[in-house]
């Protein structure tokens, strides 16, 4: 699920939001704070237009999932990314780690992201 939400979140423009809000529930814990689906879209679309070229890579070997909760299951690891705005002439990488829970019913959808950046 984890890498397909990557894959996702390196689409272009508007194909990736719509892809995107498909993936997340209405109301989601995105970093701490509940917050509405439209809200997290938002985020999205500010990052996804300030980093127009966006690579992700998980690191497969640190990969923990957690289905032991009734409603959700919790997968956590590491990620590369590296990001890049030729209109701005701006390029930035490095590894983060990353918390997303998903629902354990159908569809499926994120109800928590966390990420953070902890190498640059």
């Amino acid at each position: 699920m984890v890498s397909n939400l990557l894959e996702l979140h390196m689409m272009h423009g508007r194909q990736a939001l719509e892809q995107v809000r498909s993936a997340y529930a209405d109301s989601v814990d995105y970093f701490g704070k509940i917050t509405t689906l439209d809200e997290v879209m938002q985020d999205k679309r500010r990052y996804f237009d300030r980093w127009p070229s966006r690579d992700y890579r998980l690191q497969n070997d640190t990969i923990f999932t957690d289905c032991s909760g009734k409603q959700v299951c919790t997968i956590s690891g590491y990620f590369d990314w590296s990001v890049q705005s030729e209109e701005r002439g701006k390029k930035a990488a490095g590894t983060a780690s990353f918390e997303y829970a998903i629902s354990s019913r159908p569809p499926h959808q994120v109800v928590k992201e966390i990420s953070k950046v902890v190498n640059r």
